[in-house]
């Protein structure tokens, strides 16, 4: 018989493989249903997993809105702050920071296991990084209008978000970060561990707190600590969010206290401005007493006003041991310059400190040392002293102090400090201010160099000498050209023996203070001066940077000034005098020293006052009568 008919014989009927085919097609429908029962099973209990721990992050987020609401002051508060990120299973690494959207200023007032050092330890303008970039992503979303705001900086992914300065400091930071954990040699002893230890310090959770005018609170959340432990240990770092429903859950509710922050952190702000009079006077009067003894073991003006800036902060402080003062400076009077400077400072940038130069009656500082009345502002806004400033629209709202820094009735400068605070000063701040003041003024007095000379006010012989080397080193250095005018009064024992020698001090101040103006009205071209008294009723003015022909021209610029002066002697008596000029050059007159140089310009006068006195005349080393010369002719 054929194969084939033996296969047909054999094969099942049509009906039995219809009939398998439907049992093996409700096994695999049956498979199916079992398969997608047990996901849902999973999913529901998956679900009802993160339902507790909602649950349980509710039940948290109440009872944390509960400590928030019963803090009565900043310390309180703070303390809530801590326990926060580790009640929500986010971490244990806090620091706290305060804001003023103000100056920019930024300062740590908690660092809690993070003992470290900041760069923030007193008020100073913001610098790059992820902070820096924490107020830009703010302000972009609305803030403070929309007043909470929560930041995530993943360093492994966002950083190359932000704007370079700021994304240079972030790197560094996180450089940083790394050695203080790991050491300082991490790289060699985790060299196969290293994307462990990035993992580790990966994140930093941010949320801003606006507070009560201008301030805010910048809170700090992450889980660096317990993760350098680990890797450290030989185990792996924690993820900050295990998965994204669980990350979400927190955030949310991060989002709803700092909500209630604010709120408690507002009420706090305003509280505690309301009610310090007492503290502060307390305060102050303990400060002043460790400030006058300090006065005694200081050994030079710098290190006074060193004294005097760090002091401010706890000066004013607030019931809760935070300080009102957020910006102060300290400027003191050139007499040379005839401008106030900026000697110390505290919260202001480096440019604005280096660059800052006010005259008499101008500005704020200028009018209180012109004068000598202090200034108490309650907010910069509406202050009548404000309102005269070259843009008012700049002006920002704030408390504002600037008092006189006097000794005996001489002004030596001024102290201001700067508040964010409207009202954040009262009259019994105005006061303390001004004692602080005196205190400085006395400090400064009884250790002033004696650089100056008493009657003129221009330096004296010595240091003059010493600042005229400086000049010459500078200009053989930079190669610049370096003038020396060398001035006598015309006559002047003349002037002592007809009117006696007090007349003789009052053309000798009256020249001091001509010469000081000369000084000040000097071409932006010279690169640095100094003008002493030499001897008697000689003088030496050195400028930097003073061509031939400048020097001519400034020296009888000068000489007309004392021409056209008049000089009262009391009692309706009034003299003019006349001055005679000898100028020398380096490197036009090569004088290989300092004391050749004054030499040459003594010869070159000495032939002014041979020609008829009353002129200028520049060094010629071809003319006889000059190369040849000692001058004695009064």
């Amino acid at each position: 018989m054929p194969v084939g008919s033996v296969k047909r014989r054999f094969a099942p009927p049509f009906e039995a493989r219809r009939e398998m085919r439907r049992t093996q097609q409700a096994q695999a429908l049956l498979r199916g249903q079992l398969r997608k029962a047990r996901l849902e099973r999973d999913k529901m209990r998956t679900e009802l997993e993160y339902q507790g721990l909602r649950t349980v992050f509710r039940i948290r987020e109440n009872l944390i809105k509960e400590k928030i609401s019963r803090a009565s002051n900043l310390a309180e508060l703070m303390q809530v702050f801590f326990e926060i990120p580790k009640d929500l299973q986010i971490g244990e690494g806090v620091a706290v920071y305060r804001y003023s959207d103000e100056s920019s200023n930024l300062w740590c007032v908690a660092r809690g296991v993070l003992q470290d050092k900041s760069r923030y330890i007193i008020p100073q303008p913001i610098l790059p990084g992820e902070k820096r970039f924490l107020i830009k992503k703010a302000n972009e979303g609305g803030y403070p209008e929309k007043p909470t705001h929560i930041l995530v900086v993943d360093r492994l992914n966002d950083l190359g978000r932000m704007e370079e300065a700021d994304r240079v400091q972030a790197e560094a930071d996180f450089e940083s970060d790394l050695k203080r954990y790991f050491g300082e040699n991490y790289r060699q002893e985790y060299a196969d561990r290293l994307d462990q230890l990035r993992e580790a310090l990966r994140y930093n959770i941010y949320y801003l707190c606006p507070g009560y005018a201008h301030y805010r609170a910048i809170i700090m959340v992450n889980n660096h600590a317990e993760n350098a432990e680990l890797v450290r240990a030989g185990r792996p770092p924690l993820p900050l969010f295990p998965d994204q429903d669980l990350r979400d859950t927190k955030l949310e509710a991060l989002e709803n206290l700092q909500t209630a922050m604010t709120t408690q952190l507002k009420l706090i702000d305003q509280q505690r401005n309301n009610d310090i009079k007492d503290f502060r006077l307390q305060a102050q009067n303990e400060l002043s007493e460790a400030v006058a003894d300090a006065l005694g073991s200081f050994k030079t003006e710098g290190e006074l006003i060193d004294i005097i800036i760090k002091t401010l902060p706890k000066d004013f402080m607030r019931t809760d041991k935070e300080s009102y003062v957020e910006r102060a400076s300290i400027m003191l009077f050139n007499e040379e310059e005839g401008v106030l400077r900026i000697k110390g400072s505290m919260g202001l940038r480096p440019e604005i400190v280096r660059d800052t130069v006010v005259r008499p009656g101008e500005g704020i500082a200028g009018t209180v040392f012109k004068t000598g009345k202090a200034i108490l502002a309650l907010d910069a806004k509406s202050a009548d002293i404000f309102k005269n400033v070259r843009d008012p629209s700049r002006v920002a709202s704030g408390s504002f102090m600037s008092v006189p820094i006097r000794f005996k009735g001489e002004i030596l400068g001024v102290l201001n400090v700067r508040s964010a605070h409207p009202r954040a000063f009262r009259d019994i701040d105005l006061n303390y201010l001004e004692t602080l003041a005196n205190n400085l003024a006395s400090g400064l007095k009884l250790r002033e160099p004696i650089n100056l000379d008493g009657l003129t006010r221009l330096y004296d012989h010595t240091p003059g000498m010493n600042r005229l080397e400086t000049l010459f080193q500078i200009s053989r250095e930079k190669r610049k050209p370096l003038a020396c005018l060398m001035v006598d009064l015309d006559h002047f024992k003349h002037t002592n023996d007809s009117y006696g020698h007090p007349a003789g001090d009052v053309v000798l101040k009256g020249l001091g203070d001509i010469i000081r103006a000369f000084i000040r009205q000097l071409p932006s071209t010279i690169m640095d001066h100094l003008a002493m008294r030499y001897g008697g009723e000689e003088f030496v003015i050195g400028l930097l940077n003073c061509s031939k022909e400048l020097a001519e021209k400034l020296a009888e610029d000068l000489r007309q000034m004392i021409e056209q002066a008049k000089f009262d002697l009391g009692d309706g008596l009034i003299i003019k005098k006349t001055a005679s000029f000898g100028i020398a050059l380096n490197p036009l007159h090569a004088a290989p020293t300092t004391d050749d140089l004054i030499d040459l310009a003594d010869r070159a006068l000495y032939g002014a006052k041979h020609r008829g006195r009353n002129r200028v005349i520049l060094f010629d080393p071809n003319d006889p009568e000059l190369s040849q010369a000692k001058h004695s002719l009064q």
